[in-house]
């Protein structure tokens, strides 16, 4: 079932016809659930949106505001599309480089607020909705988490990527307008990508290669930090047949909130406990687990206190291992293109980028002998996905326009069963003396 599908039986069920739309981060199928002439969407805000192609957007049928940073890799792609779509509304926030995992709605909170009420309200005046009104009501159809709160046109709000505070900070001012309805679940980015990557046999022979070396055993105590939608927990759990104890650590509650429900279908709640934790500054003893692992965590938090406390926590004879995307390694994308628009999708592919303090190069390893871990495993590894509608393929084909994005089409479909995209990664594994 589509999620367009879905957001249905959810209205359905609510007695909404149509709402506006505003999400941010992973949007792609967001976006794609607005490209009916028809359906539920009566406007559409994206927030700092990751990797959206602008042929995709040159689709939508319904009104458009894009609020967006003026600085790093996604800037290019949002001028673009907001010079050959004259209509769209645009909201440039100065001076702000916007990543995956930036809180923008507490970063930049009167700005996204007024803009997406003027968007809103602009499209308001044109074509109202029914005000609906609700209170504290929540639940789950279809797969679709939601609650619903305020009073007003109904404002429905999707998740803001990998943002710690989501729409927190926006949301008492957006509920005196608007009757919200706040969106979650497996089935919705960016825990649906999150769960999906976990499962794809490239990225999982990388994880599986990490975990090996970790050395992890049943009733050994480990610590996950930065777990997310909690996939590579459970995978951890499963690996230690649901003996645990497995500690699972993440700054964001709206990933911790999802990553309970998800072990609990799953029948590991029992095994894993979930806390909210900042990976810098980790709330633990020393000497406290028997394994710590991240996963494309080091990328986006300040890499050298983290390492330091993945250390710190980790008992002597006990092993600390991360994996992180790396930036100074080039992907391999298997399609015949010319070199200009080659050089576009590999930005495009890099386009995730790290943070100030983050790592995503080589460093790891010697920052791992600079926190005292020893007998270390240099592990630089590729995952390869030969799904043409990957995550990955996304980002490619970010940076294209409708001409080069045909020739990628069918550069791709020439390629055949032969397509793949691998991306790089840096594995290390340390042991603490």
């Amino acid at each position: 079932m589509q999620l367009q599908d879905r957001i249905l039986k959810l209205f359905g069920h609510l007695g909404i016809e149509r709402a506006h739309f505003a999400g941010g981060g992973f949007a792609k199928g967001l976006v794609e659930s607005c490209l009916a002439d028809s359906g539920p969407v009566a406007s559409l805000t994206l927030v700092c949106p990751v990797s959206i192609p602008p042929a995709l957007i040159s689709d939508l049928a319904r009104p458009l505001a894009l609020i967006s940073g003026d600085r790093g890799n996604s800037a290019g792609t949002i001028k673009r599309i907001t010079a050959d779509a004259p209509g769209v509304y645009h909201l440039s926030l100065k001076d702000y480089e916007p990543f995956l995992w930036s809180d923008v709605a507490a970063d930049r909170t009167a700005e996204v607020r007024n803009g997406l009420i003027d968007f809103v309200g602009t499209v308001e005046a044109e074509n109202p909705l029914p005000s609906v009104r609700h209170s504290g009501n929540e639940g789950n159809v279809a797969g679709i988490d939601y609650r619903l709160e305020g009073e007003g046109p109904p404002l429905a709000l999707f998740p803001l990527g990998l943002s710690a505070k989501q729409w927190e900070p926006l949301l008492g001012v957006l509920a005196e307008k608007y009757c919200l309805i706040q969106i979650g679940g497996a089935y919705v980015e960016p825990i649906s990508n999150l769960e999906s990557r976990a499962q794809q046999p490239g990225h999982r022979g990388v994880v599986g290669s990490l975990l090996d070396h970790l050395d992890i055993r049943a009733s050994s105590p480990v610590l996950e930090v930065g777990c997310g939608s909690g996939a590579i927990t459970r995978w951890i759990a499963e690996r230690m047949d649901g003996a645990g104890p497995v500690t699972a650590v993440d700054i964001n509650r709206f990933l911790l909130r999802e990553a309970g429900r998800l072990a609990e279908a799953a029948g590991l709640s029992g095994a894993i406990t979930f806390q909210e934790a900042n990976a810098e500054a980790l709330p633990f003893d020393n000497d406290n687990f028997d394994a710590v692992a991240a996963v494309t965590v080091l990328e986006e938090v300040d890499a050298g206190k983290a390492i330091a406390e993945m250390a710190r926590v980790t008992r002597p004879g006990g092993r600390v291992g991360v994996m992180l995307r790396s930036i100074d390694i080039t992907p391999i994308v298997n399609v015949d293109l010319p070199d200009d628009i080659m050089k576009k999708v590999y930005a495009g592919l890099g386009s995730t980028g790290a943070a100030a303090k983050g790592c995503a190069d080589a460093s790891i390893y010697r920052r791992f002998s600079g926190v005292g871990l020893t007998d270390l495993q240099i592990l630089p590894q590729f995952s390869a996905n030969p799904d043409p509608n990957a995550l990955h393929a996304g980002h490619a084909v970010s940076r294209l326009d409708p001409e080069e994005r045909a020739a990628w089409d069918a550069a791709v479909a020439e390629a055949g069963a032969n397509y793949f995209i691998a991306m790089p990664y840096h594995v290390a594994v340390g042991t603490k003396s």
